[in-house]
């Protein structure tokens, strides 16, 4: 699964989104951040910035944590559309508070 074409559309909402995946996977699988570094080979700074949102993710992190936490790949594909839907709707209300003018 190619990282890029999942958040060409608005990287930073989707690295957010992918955080809180990260959160939920947590939860269901009963693990803790530092293991979450130990199997994935990511350092516990890394791992808590990519739960937090704050961390640009390399397609390397992106597949490790993609991995280690048992991802659906389809539920993945979702936060890709949910940011696209986000790009388009900010773009579409752009456009309507500048002919609003």
């Amino acid at each position: 699964m190619n990282l890029e074409t999942l958040n060409q559309f608005n990287k930073r909402e989707f690295g957010r989104l992918f955080g809180l995946y990260v959160k939920r996977q947590k939860v269901i699988l009963n693990v803790t951040s530092e293991k979450i570094a130990e199997d994935s080979g990511l350092t516990l700074k890394d791992v808590k910035m990519i739960e937090a949102g704050r961390k640009r993710l390399s397609q390397n992190d992106f597949e490790m944590i993609a991995t280690v936490m048992q991802m659906d790949k389809g539920e993945i594909l979702n936060l890709s559309k949910i940011t696209h839907v986000e790009n388009i709707l900010n773009f579409l209300r752009e456009i309507d508070g500048f002919f609003q003018r």
